[in-house]
């Protein structure tokens, strides 16, 4: 039993550790997607492809856990609810407002007394914790409401415009210095 407990955390361990770098996209194609619903630009492993929104009634990640592969992001004007009888934090997509219920997220991620992890947040802590430097890596900055700060900078001075909410960065942005977002 001491034997399974410890390969379990290994794996967890090893898998929050997953490094994706600039070059992993080269070699992946874009599935062909038929969506029910939306579709969540980069939501794919490692950003490198789309992939489609989760609808009302399919599974959702509720918690961030690390090691553990999320479930996807629900779409637009839904929201992850935690079901309390399901593992590792996997929840349900339903229209219903955050403010309501505790157990609701919305772009986010539970913490302990309802605080919410953002995606920027996640980013950040994941950047600090996986301990490899690459060309043109950046650590992402996020405001005092956990969103992306609009220009983010590279390991190379490079600076760039990304999306508030989902830290994508805006094609044709990125220049040597400060860039005009």
């Amino acid at each position: 039993m001491l034997r399974i407990i410890a390969a379990l955390s290994l794996l967890a361990g090893l898998s929050s550790a997953i490094v994706c770098l600039p070059e992993m996209c080269d070699s992946v194609k874009q599935p062909l997607l038929d969506c029910q619903g939306g579709v969540v630009k980069n939501g794919g492993f490692c950003g490198c492809t789309d992939v489609c929104a989760k609808i009302e009634g399919e599974d959702c990640q509720a918690e961030f856990m690390f090691g553990m592969i999320p479930s996807g992001q629900c779409d637009q004007g839904l929201h992850c609810v935690k079901q309390e009888h399901r593992a590792f934090g996997v929840g349900t997509c339903a229209q219903s407002h955050p403010d309501v219920d505790l157990g609701v997220i919305h772009h986010g991620v539970k913490r302990e007394a309802g605080k919410v992890q953002t995606r920027c947040e996640q980013m950040r802590l994941s950047s600090m914790i996986i301990m490899v430097v690459y060309k043109g890596q950046w650590f992402p900055k996020c405001d005092t409401e956990g969103n992306f700060l609009p220009m983010q900078c590279d390991n190379t001075q490079h600076c760039f415009c990304v999306d508030k909410l989902m830290g994508t960065v805006q094609e044709g942005t990125k220049v040597l210095g400060a860039a005009n977002c």
